[in-house]
């Protein structure tokens, strides 16, 4: 978002052509018209706080003005790694993960969390080709719990996921890490709600009781 000092500067460079052109065509130019100018950046700054914050994720603006969709909220999937236990050299099978998106018009942050570690967004963004397909682009750091780090210590990556469906039902795609392993993610659940962490984020998927069921003792 762009800060008071940038908006001024942008205003001032339209108030400067607007008057240039005025007098080419010779009409008069009176200073008393920048009398509001400090109104109009603050007004501007407003809207564009709102905009930035809220307004964007009215699905009227997408795509025509938004080419960005909303992710906000806990989504949960699963990811695939081709890591082998160096002991017994298998391979794990799929590992559920949640991941947790913050989104404005012009940031976003995410973090993902396992049952061993935390992997937070350090760069974001998103990349819409010229047929409206989407991608989330990203580096991330990843900082498994303690006791697990004499095999998996804290490390660096990055991935891909391509946004599916309008609005978004599926995030899907690879990643790399500078450990020399990659995989596959896949998330397709999705509320609302943002987890704190992983138990947390497993409570925001319980299904509600169907009517007329009657709960164990």
């Amino acid at each position: 978002m762009l800060s008071r000092i940038q908006t001024a500067f942008l205003i001032g460079i339209a108030v400067i052509l607007w008057a240039a052109l005025l007098l080419l065509h010779g009409e008069p130019v009176a200073w008393r018209f920048l009398a509001p100018f400090s109104s109009v950046v603050s007004g501007l700054l407003l809207v564009l706080l709102v905009f930035d914050k809220w307004l964007w994720k009215w699905r009227h603006l997408h795509p025509w003005l938004v080419p960005n969709q909303n992710l906000n909220g806990t989504w949960r999937g699963t990811l695939q790694t081709n890591w082998q236990d160096p002991r017994s050299l298998q391979r794990p099978g799929p590992i559920e993960v949640f991941v947790i998106v913050r989104q404005t018009y012009s940031t976003v942050s995410a973090r993902l969390l396992t049952d061993e570690s935390e992997s937070d967004l350090l760069v974001g963004k998103f990349v819409v080709s010229e047929d409206g397909v989407a991608d989330l682009l990203g580096m991330y750091r990843n900082t498994p719990k303690q006791s697990l780090r004499t095999r998996s210590p804290i490390h660096h990556g990055a991935f891909r996921l391509r946004l599916e469906g309008t609005p978004v039902m599926t995030l899907a795609g690879e990643y790399w890490t500078d450990r020399n392993t990659m995989g596959e993610l896949r998330l397709t659940e999705h509320v609302d709600a943002k987890a704190h962490g992983v138990e947390h984020a497993r409570t925001l998927f319980v299904p509600p009781p169907t009517a007329g069921s009657t709960a164990l003792p």
